[in-house]
């Protein structure tokens, strides 16, 4: 019986670990990006975390008297991390590469890995379109796939 016990407790342990692939994610506080975006001609969601903790932003909407229909915005860690988002309404954002269909909570989106090292994540939500990119051959701390997809759902 006890042996029974030690079995079933070993093995739901195993399955547990197995099935939650690991996310460090940091709380970033969007207040500021969110009020450039704000003075923009639309209005995407951005994120409420990060897989890394945020040294420094950039945000590029184009030139200030024209409204663009493509924001960038760089999230820059205190490690050399780089997370580009690229958010677009009405324009596609590509990558040329073949992608894998994941999920990111209700919506479908794709990722993709180029021979850089570089991680893409795009989906659709809302009539707006985003990709993360995370650059990992220049960062010193490595992002995997999960956490990219953790990021995009609590997108606010």
């Amino acid at each position: 019986m006890r042996r029974l016990l030690v079995y079933y407790l070993t093995l739901s342990l195993i399955l547990i670990g197995c099935s939650n692939e690991e996310t460090n994610l940091t709380s970033f506080n969007n207040s500021e990006l969110k009020s450039k975006l704000e003075e923009q001609s639309f209005h995407p969601k951005v994120p409420t975390k990060l897989p890394f903790k945020v040294s420094d932003t950039s945000f590029d909407a184009g030139p200030p008297d024209q409204k663009s229909n493509t924001y960038i915005i760089d999230f820059y860690g205190t490690e050399n991390e780089h997370l580009g988002l690229t958010v677009s309404r009405g324009v596609a954002v590509s990558t040329n590469l073949e992608t894998t269909g994941v999920e990111i909570g209700d919506e479908k989106g794709k990722f993709a890995e180029n021979k850089n090292g570089v991680k893409y994540l795009s989906w659709e939500d809302e009539g707006i379109r985003y990709q993360l990119q995370y650059f990992s051959k220049t960062s010193d701390t490595e992002v995997n796939k999960g956490e990219l997809i953790e990021t995009a759902k609590l997108f606010q």
